[in-house]
């Protein structure tokens, strides 16, 4: 691990020197358990963010404020490429022989792949500067994600029903809900909780436990999916 690490910091601070001309900070050096993250700033409140984890098969990660890369340029192939890359450089690490393999595979091919990574990242920041300097990009990408997330939230809860009345009455019945379960889970949410099911009687158990509670039977609603 220490030769890699050591490896993707040189050729980070060689490679992203450039960010000083943009009135960045030095980076800053955090670790979050496995997770290291490298954090430069500049006076337009903008932060750059490149984040490995401690394995030599990791992938680079870099979000600036907290947008990442290949979602701020979506329509450029490198990232899926890079991805595919470093798929089919690693192994998926499954058990302890995976982890020297790894390794292996780092020093005949990952460091050049980092390397690369690095330096495409670099050039595509320099020949798109805005995206260092407009802070505004952000803030409209923010309200765009936002947005989306809504659509996408309300897309999905279309498909629940209610699935009782004011009553506490079950709408559907009972011979027809306990058939679901054949070939269905059933996910149920609350206002408090969310929660999975493969059994009728499950479901009738995790009901019970909220009998001594002032709840809107009305607002649970429900959704079954395939197992």
């Amino acid at each position: 691990m220490t030769n890699f690490f050591e490896h993707f910091k040189t050729t980070l601070f060689a490679e992203f020197q450039f960010l000083k001309d943009f009135g960045f900070s030095d980076f800053e050096e955090e670790q979050i358990a496995y997770e290291y993250h490298f954090v430069a700033k500049s006076k337009d409140n903008i932060k750059l963010d490149i984040q490995i984890e401690l394995t030599s098969s990791t992938p680079i990660w870099i979000s600036i404020n907290g947008i990442y890369l290949e979602n701020l340029f979506a329509s450029n192939s490198f990232f899926k490429e890079y991805s595919s890359e470093l798929e089919s450089i690693y192994r998926t690490i499954d058990n302890p022989k995976n982890i020297t393999n790894n390794q292996n595979a780092f020093a005949e091919k990952g460091f050049v792949l980092n390397e690369r990574y690095l330096s495409f990242v670099k050039s595509l920041l320099i020949d798109n500067p805005e995206y260092l300097q407009d802070v505004a990009i952000y803030d409209r990408q923010q309200e765009v994600r936002k947005l989306q997330t809504e659509l996408e939230l309300a897309d999905y809860l279309k498909d629940f029903k209610n699935l009782f009345n004011k009553d506490g009455q079950l709408l559907p019945t009972e011979t027809f809900f306990k058939a679901q379960f054949d070939n269905n889970q059933l996910t149920v949410e609350t206002d408090k909780i969310s929660a999975d099911f493969n059994s009728y009687d499950e479901f009738v158990e995790f009901m019970n436990s909220f009998s001594s509670e002032n709840i809107q039977f009305e607002n649970i609603i429900y959704k079954f999916e395939p197992k």
